[in-house]
């Protein structure tokens, strides 16, 4: 069918002969140049769209590295301003500041500047840096700068800052137990060799530890566990009946208790492996020291049966730390050397058992536990009194069976029981401080 006349096809008109306009619809110059353009259109390869989300990340990333690199300039700038100049700052390295180049840091930063030995801190500063050697054993003390660090007898020295104010230090296997803080703030920390302090408890009135055990309160809460690789195991608690008990220390499993509600402290025990705890007050006790090496048996002092001559007068007890006896404490024997203790009284005893070290008002006493218990005629053999009055301001702590360290303000003094009985001028060895008394740590 031939094309009509009034119609000239036109390029890009994409109308078949079979199929003319129809009739009711007049064609237009501009109609036929708009199916002329969208034609040409459609024949071209469709252009390829950006990404927006690239462009964006692309523009930020080179914003950010401008911004950096102007930071660092500046600090460099100001750097060298401040060391004392361009030209020296820029120099060999001979007198300058020794800068690093900033590319170490910039563009990679998985890679940290780390000082160079030179460079590195310098080692803390003990106040008493030869005390550790000298006495042979660790001690938790402070640096010129004031920070708590525990020193080696080797020369090592860990810094230990988040510790606060250490109240006693305790080597249980290849970790150390530290008490540290105030009464209702005490925390039990157990430190390792190479690894951050870790806190146990917290938030506590009294924390005792004794070799591997540990005591703890809380109000009228009470509790005692075995600490194993910085773990508190086989935990057991009970509840005080009164407000003013409070935790006194360990003998083995065996936890003691004292209160000041009356005129005189009174003591008492509880046995966590027997259930919660049962007030069996004996009034005749006026100090517990601790146990008696490994006989199961428990030291203190109790009142005379007779009425005592003096507000001193009191009696070596030895009690039996039996599981099959009863609630209270089974007295073995007692011995009423002639001297006059100190009220109260800070003492402990020999890890073999041997040897009571104790104040009393004349000064420190060693006495010979075997012998005072044998009862011999020569009781005055068994009690020594050290020369020169020793103020103590803690418990001794003993470094072996052969040799206990006695804390005071000014000096820590080293004895060895056996030559200072026989008066041997080297059974007492004093170190005096030029610093705060340290916590000697207690071995295990």
């Amino acid at each position: 069918m031939p094309w009509p006349p009034r119609y000239s096809p036109l390029p890009g008109d994409n109308r078949e002969h079979d199929h003319p306009r129809p009739s009711d619809v007049q064609e237009t110059q501009w109609e036929a140049e708009l199916r002329r353009c969208l034609a040409e259109r459609a024949g071209q390869a469709p252009a390829p769209r950006a990404d927006l989300a690239t462009v964006a990340l692309t523009r930020g990333r080179r914003i950010r590295r401008r911004r950096n690199l102007a930071g660092v300039v500046a600090v460099v700038v100001a750097t060298m301003a401040i060391a004392g100049g361009f030209p020296e700052a820029w120099g060999d390295g001979s007198g300058g500041s020794g800068l690093r180049p900033v590319t170490e840091v910039i563009g990679d930063p998985d890679r940290v500047a780390r000082p160079s030995p030179s460079e590195a801190s310098p080692a803390p500063q003990l106040v008493d840096p030869d005390l550790p050697g000298l006495l042979e054993v660790e001690l938790l003390t402070v640096t010129a700068s004031g920070e708590t660090v525990l020193a080696a007898p080797d020369g090592h020295v860990t810094e230990l800052p988040e510790l606060g104010a250490v109240q006693s230090a305790h080597r249980v296997d290849a970790g150390l137990a530290v008490v540290a803080g105030s009464p209702g703030r005490l925390r039990l920390w157990w430190v390792e060799p190479d690894q951050p302090p870790v806190t146990l408890l917290v938030g506590m009135d009294a924390i005792v530890v004794h070799q591997d055990r540990v005591a703890w309160q809380r109000g009228t809460s009470l509790a005692s566990a075995v600490l194993v690789d910085g773990a508190l195991t086989e935990r057991v608690m009970t509840l005080l009946p009164e407000p003013d008990i409070e935790l006194a220390g360990l003998a083995e499993s065996t936890v003691v208790v004292r209160t000041a509600a009356s005129k005189t402290v009174t003591w008492d025990v509880w046995y966590p492996e027997r259930g919660d705890y049962l007030p069996t007050w004996e009034p005749r006790i006026r100090w517990i020291y601790g146990p008696v090496g490994d006989s199961d048996q428990l030291l203190g002092l109790v009142t005379p049966e007779q009425a005592p001559t003096g507000a001193g007068d009191y009696c070596l007890a030895w009690w039996k730390l039996d599981a099959e006896a009863g609630p209270d404490l089974a007295t073995a024997q007692t011995r009423c050397p002639s001297i006059t203790w100190a009220d109260p009284g800070l003492g402990t005893v020999s890890p073999d058992g041997r040897w009571l070290v104790a104040a009393a008002a004349d000064g420190v006493v060693l006495m010979d536990l075997p012998a005072l218990a044998a009862g011999t005629d020569e009781e005055h053999e068994a009690v020594t009194t050290l020369p020169e009055k020793i103020e103590l301001i803690a418990a001794p702590i003993w470094l072996s069976r052969e040799q206990v360290v006695l804390p005071t303000e000014e000096e820590l003094i080293r004895v060895r029981p056996a030559r200072a009985a026989a008066v041997d001028p080297e059974g007492i060895e004093r170190f005096p401080l030029t610093g705060p008394p340290p916590v000697v740590v207690q071995p295990g």
